[in-house]
């Protein structure tokens, strides 16, 4: 998608497992040759990517985000364009989706229990 000039937020809230051993935005920062390493008490990830197609770079620009469990996740950029971008409150958008989930699927996320199971 980078390539071919569509700028990307990932919001990766997955620690890093034997299955998938980088966090997301490293794994796509290395396809263009690049490398990122985050620290050990900050393994989730957020990034946006600017795709700069129009100005014949090799990789795009990433602005990440190290965070960790717990953290209140930050205001993130969403570009439309490399010199414009929507600012995204992703804690705002969380917690206003987990006020309105209903009381049972609360429970299961904070149980990890399925209700009547």
């Amino acid at each position: 998608m980078l390539r071919n000039g569509v700028h990307l937020l990932i919001v990766d809230l997955f620690p890093p497992s034997v299955r998938d051993p980088r966090v997301l935005p490293a794994a796509v920062w290395e396809e263009f040759g690049e490398s990122f390493e985050p620290a050990p008490e900050k393994l989730l990830s957020l990034a946006a990517f600017v795709a700069n197609c129009q100005d014949d770079r090799p990789a795009p620009t990433m602005f990440i985000e190290p965070i960790g469990v717990g953290d209140t996740l930050p205001v993130m950029p969403t570009f439309l364009s490399p010199d414009t971008y929507i600012p995204v409150p992703l804690e705002a958008t969380y917690q206003a989706a987990w006020t309105n989930c209903p009381p049972s699927m609360r429970e299961e996320v904070e149980t990890g229990r399925l209700a009547g199971g």
